[in-house]
């Protein structure tokens, strides 16, 4: 399912499918289009997918233990393609832990959020 279908859900419905408010998902979309433009400066193709696609085919992994070959097959891309995106989306998140903490609000202590963050593993919302 791509993000055009989603954005028209009403707030309860959105919040019961991506398990994030839409409040939430606007942010970390503000957060993943300002490391987006950064990382554009330095030029390189142009992604198949758009962030909202890429945001939630990430919260699709994270929430349904989705496999990266699944996701390839929901989203037309290859399966390397899917795992990059979602690296890249765990990681630009990450990195701001101001917003993280926000975003974390309702589903994880700070101390299961950090310790999970600081061991390598994935964080599963």
């Amino acid at each position: 399912m791509k993000f055009d279908k989603i954005e028209k859900l009403d707030d309860e419905r959105f919040r019961r499918l991506t398990g994030v408010k839409r409040t939430t998902f606007d942010k970390m979309v503000q957060i993943l289009q300002q490391a987006d433009k950064a990382k554009k400066i330095k030029g390189g193709r142009k992604y198949k997918l758009s962030l909202e696609d890429m945001l939630w085919m990430a919260l699709e992994y994270m929430r349904e233990y989705r496999t990266y070959f699944h996701l390839s097959q929901s989203y037309g891309v290859s399966g390397s393609s899917a795992y990059k995106a979602v690296k890249w989306i765990e990681d630009t998140l990450i990195k701001h832990p101001e917003e993280t903490d926000k975003i974390i609000a309702g589903y994880f202590t700070m101390h299961d959020f950090m310790s999970s963050t600081y061991q390598g593993n994935i964080i599963r919302i």
